[in-house]
């Protein structure tokens, strides 16, 4: 009886080769677009032949929502990156640069290189103000989350009373868990607020920088972490 034979199939090296260097194209690319300017560029130039394939795209209400809810964020947020902007906004990245780029043509908001991020400021930000240190972000918006933040763990700690937990903290302020983590992370990277854990409660509380950041009154800080300090005006 005639038994069917079994091909193996040979890599050729030409094969591997082509293989090998297509990943390592890949991870480049990854790299490379891991850079917040790059991949900003790289969205509008995405949009742009889209409506150079499609024609222009109408003015609609969802668009003109989108710019509300991205320039309030801003707004209350001198100095937010690319990518917490579309974390926060829940939109994509291409989508979020579009409306981004709207309203920077617009006059409405605008931007700045900071090492691999590209962070954005609203109108009511002169393009020629001087960020220093985290202490001046904060006290720059009277509005702003963190200032709010900072406020009402300040009067918890007038008060003597226990620290409130993130999401008292959230409800208070009237923002979602999610908003309100991104800005605690930013505030203990700064050691303005710090976490301490009562059996299993975590309460939040501010540090005498975060009161420094809502008095301006100098304080000694010689004990807090050198890098937490770079760029801190004492």
């Amino acid at each position: 009886m005639h038994q069917p034979t079994q091909q193996e199939a040979i890599l050729q090296p030409a094969t591997i080769q082509l293989a090998v260097g297509g990943s390592a194209a890949i991870l480049a690319v990854g790299s490379v677009y891991a850079v917040e300017p790059v991949r900003w560029t790289a969205s509008r130039k995405v949009w742009l032949s889209l409506f150079l394939m499609f024609g222009m795209v109408r003015k609609t209400k969802d668009g003109e929502f989108q710019r509300g809810r991205l320039y309030g964020y801003i707004e209350s947020n001198p100095g937010i990156h690319l990518s917490a902007l579309t974390r926060l906004s829940d939109l994509g990245n291409n989508q979020a640069t579009y409306h981004l780029d709207r309203l920077e043509k617009e006059g409405r908001i605008w931007s700045r290189r900071d090492g691999r991020l590209l962070i954005f400021f609203a109108d009511s930000v002169p393009i020629d103000a001087s960020f220093l240190s985290p202490i001046l972000d904060i006290n720059f918006s009277k509005n702003s989350i963190k200032h709010s933040i900072l406020m009402n763990l300040n009067q918890a700690e007038l008060m003597d009373l226990a620290g409130p937990s993130g999401s008292q903290l959230a409800k208070e302020i009237g923002v979602s868990p999610q908003v309100l983590s991104y800005h605690i992370r930013s505030l203990i990277d700064w050691a303005m607020v710090k976490r301490k854990r009562s059996g299993l409660k975590v309460s939040l509380s501010i540090t005498e920088l975060g009161i420094e950041a809502l008095t301006g009154i100098d304080i000694e800080v010689e004990q807090l972490d050198s890098d937490k300090l770079q760029g801190v005006i004492r």
